[in-house]
């Protein structure tokens, strides 16, 4: 008999969220460290990807994950970046992986093509409304996105841009405001 996942479906769907972002950014970095034109915002940026990444995984733990992404943070922070460059693919390998492992299985929601179409329009709004500054706006559109059941991967994506309005966090919401690929 399998062992039952012992983190939460809130945190894992908070996980993974975090994880195929992260996974984007460092896969958008990476080019950049391959070719050494990579600005110092550049790196920083990875570095607190990274971090963020080794925090997670501690939550999830996954604490040899954690230990790579603090080695990674390590070499990002003493200059190490033929490391960096080098391990960085096996990384985001990992990453995805352990997202994978930690979605949750098909809820039985079942969206409709309304639904869809209703979300990415939502979606939109908070996207645009985060770019013009609009707070009022972007929780309005995510009030009406809460009225429905959604995926455990969309409830994620929206628990995650709930906090990141509490903090203020407009552009990463800009930048998540996404609708997943499993919706």
């Amino acid at each position: 008999m399998p062992i039952a996942n012992p983190v939460s479906p809130k945190l894992a769907a908070a996980f993974v969220s975090d994880a195929e972002s992260s996974a984007i950014m460092l896969e958008e970095l990476l080019p950049k460290l391959n070719s050494g034109n990579f600005s110092d915002a550049d790196i920083e940026l990875y570095i607190t990807t990274v971090h963020g990444m080794k925090s997670s995984f501690v939550n999830v733990g996954e604490t040899e994950l954690s230990a790579f992404a603090r080695k990674l943070e390590i070499a990002g922070t003493g200059g190490e970046f033929d490391a960096v460059a080098a391990e960085t693919p096996i990384f985001i390998q990992e990453l995805k992986a352990c997202a994978e492992k930690l979605k949750a299985p098909d809820s039985g929601v079942e969206a409709s093509a309304d639904d869809e179409v209703f979300l990415r329009e939502k979606l939109a709004k908070i996207k645009t409304a985060c770019n013009n500054f609009d707070l009022l706006s972007a929780n309005a559109a995510l009030d009406a996105l809460k009225t429905k059941s959604w995926s455990p991967a969309v409830s994620g994506l929206l628990d995650e841009i709930a906090v990141a309005l509490l903090r203020g966090e407009l552009k990463k919401i800009a930048r998540i405001a996404e609708p997943p690929v499993r919706i």
